[in-house]
C-alpha cells in the first residue's frame, strides 16, 4: 500500500474522529438543552400543581364553612321545632289529665258508665 493511500486513510480516520467528537459535543449540548428545558417544564408543572392545590384547598375550606353554617342553621331550626312540639305535647297532657279528672268525678258521682249519644 503506498504511503499516500495510507496517509489518506489515516486523514479520513482523523477527520471522522474529529467529526465524531464534534457531533458528540453537539449531541451533549442538545441533551443539556433538552434536559434543562424538561427540568424547567417540570418545575413549571410543579408550581402549577401547587397553585391548583392551594386554590382547591381554599375552595374546600369555603365549602366546609358554608356546610357547617347550614348544618348549624338546620340544627337550630330543628331544635326550635322540637321545643315547639314538646310544648304542644305538654299542653295535650294537661288537657288529657283535665279530662281524666272530670271523667273520674262524673263516674264517682254515680252516673252511668255508658253515655248515650243523641
Amino acid at each position: 500500500m503506498p504511503f499516500s493511500v495510507l496517509f489518506s486513510v489515516f486523514g479520513v480516520g482523523v477527520a471522522l474522529m474529529g467529526l465524531q467528537i464534534r457531533l458528540s459535543g453537539q449531541v451533549r449540548d442538545q441533551i443539556r438543552t433538552l434536559s434543562t428545558g424538561v427540568h424547567g417544564d417540570v418545575k413549571d408543572l410543579n408550581s402549577r400543581i401547587e397553585r391548583v392545590e392551594e386554590r382547591l384547598s381554599g375552595e374546600i375550606k369555603a365549602v366546609r364553612t358554608e356546610l357547617n353554617g347550614r348544618i348549624d342553621q338546620v340544627r337550630d331550626e330543628l331544635s326550635g321545632r322540637i321545643d315547639q312540639v314538646s310544648g304542644e305535647i305538654k299542653e295535650l297532657r294537661g288537657e288529657v289529665t283535665f279530662i281524666k279528672g272530670h271523667l273520674s268525678a262524673v263516674l264517682a258521682l254515680g252516673f252511668p258508665k255508658k253515655v248515650e249519644t243523641p
